[in-house]
């Protein structure tokens, strides 16, 4: 079994840019879900949330910052 490093090298690679800008391009441009997500870049559910998680791309981290955005 591969390690999320491993998959985040390979997509790097398939898609020629940074894992974060092909992050935010899926779930931010195209509004792709997890299932979407995982399933157009080949890796497991579960490495795809943990990407999005890191990177604070989910739906609850995106509302919560751009409330903060809206505070300050």
């Amino acid at each position: 079994m591969k390690t999320n490093r491993e998959y985040q090298q390979e997509v790097e690679e398939r898609y020629g840019r940074s894992l974060k800008d092909i992050m935010h391009e899926l779930i931010v441009e195209r509004h792709m879900d997890q299932w979407n997500g995982s399933s157009e870049l080949g890796v497991p559910k579960e490495t795809f949330v943990a990407w999005r998680t890191k990177f604070r791309l989910g739906p609850d981290q995106r509302r919560a910052d751009f409330a903060a955005d809206m505070r300050n």
